[in-house]
């Protein structure tokens, strides 16, 4: 990926904001993604502002050193391009050993900034060169990026976009495997296709988080999942698995599911959580992920015992609550070495390159 830690004449970046290194690096993966295609001008500045939520001065301030850099022109009243030939030019200069490219949902989570320092932890000093693409869990999305991917690199570590659910771009992931590029998918993959994946064993994760609650003496249980996420649908399996097993019953009106994109939408997805919570009558709820599970602290008045997968935050213990801990970095560092395995192996097809991370528990006092 274009270098997004190298200080600019007179150390610009040194005074960037978390803000602007953010639409900095978003900016420049933008360029990644769309340098061979004949798409050369970068988001425009409404765009940046709205997705970003921040001012057009804030927007500026962030485009202004990759101007120094060389990055990046402005054309008065038609707005602001990229240098596609320089940089190519540029890239073909630099000898790496393998090219990787990482496809992740989105920049921000705190999940995604550990699996991408597990990742180039496990690539350090390897002489391979490491490119990010953000698919904002969309599927047109994906395929730009798989596009992006299919020239030029030796392996896609990615993160299965709505993975549950028919994916349209199954096509190119066809593609990749005919080029014999590398594919390792983590969290989410397709069962589709037969790639390698690194994940956690979600089934076993939720049977044992259930099974602490009701031996608490909970049997009114209630649960919010993703019906488009591989993971959510494995946690939903061995959540009701757990409750056949202990003879309780499975309340429709104390199930929620949600699509991804919910959460995308604040003002929205509170309304949704805040309906599921009046109509539900459960004194225990199991929240998919981290983030369902601060949108319920936040409307349910600790009224409810709370249970989470996938705890992404390293407060687990101030906040006292029965959860399975996030591995990002694990799988991050995992998913690094297996890929580099798979690089060097010529018969890396017939060999199995998964690998199924056991859950952790963490269980108040």
């Amino acid at each position: 990926m274009l270098p997004f830690n190298k200080l600019t004449p007179g150390g610009i970046f040194l005074h960037q904001t978390k803000k602007n290194k953010e639409i900095s690096l978003y900016i420049k993966i933008f360029i990644d993604q769309n340098k061979y295609n004949s798409l050369k001008k970068i988001p425009s500045e409404t765009y940046l502002c709205s997705k970003f939520h921040v001012s057009r001065e804030t927007v500026r301030r962030s485009i202004q050193p990759l101007k120094k850099e060389g990055l990046l022109y402005s054309v008065k009243g038609s707005g602001t391009f990229f240098r596609s030939i320089e940089i190519q030019d540029t890239e073909k200069k630099q000898q790496f050993s393998f090219r990787i490219a990482t496809i992740v949902q989105g920049q921000d989570s705190p999940e995604t900034k550990e699996f991408i320092a597990g990742l180039k932890k496990s690539l350090a000093n390897k002489n391979i060169e490491l490119k990010l693409f953000f698919t904002d869990n969309k599927i047109s999305h994906e395929r730009a990026c798989l596009k992006a991917c299919i020239a030029g690199y030796d392996g896609i570590i990615t993160d299965g976009v709505k993975a549950s659910l028919l994916n349209p771009n199954l096509d190119l992931y066809r593609t990749i495997e005919q080029k014999n590029i590398r594919c390792l998918f983590y969290n989410n993959f397709y069962t589709d296709i037969r790639f390698p994946h690194i994940i956690i064993d979600n089934i076993q994760c939720a049977k044992l988080l259930v099974q602490k609650i009701i031996d608490k003496g909970h049997k009114d249980i209630g649960g919010i999942f993703f019906v488009d996420y591989y993971q959510g649908t494995q946690k939903y399996k061995g959540f009701i698995q757990t409750l056949a097993d202990n003879d309780i019953a499975i309340k429709d009106e104390n199930i929620k599911w949600l699509l991804y994109d919910n959460i995308s939408e604040p003002a929205e997805f509170e309304k949704v959580i805040k309906k599921f919570l009046k109509k539900n009558t459960s004194t225990a709820i199991v929240c998919c992920n981290y983030l369902i599970l601060k949108q319920v602290q936040k409307l349910s008045n600790h009224e409810r015992e709370l249970i989470c997968f996938d705890y992404s935050e390293n407060d687990w213990e101030k906040e006292n609550i029965l959860c399975s801990l996030n591995p990002s970095y694990e799988v991050g560092k995992k998913a690094g070495e297996n890929m580099c395995k798979m690089l060097e192996d010529s018969n890396y097809k017939i060999h199995d390159y998964s690998y199924i991370f056991q859950p952790k528990i963490f269980e108040p006092k």
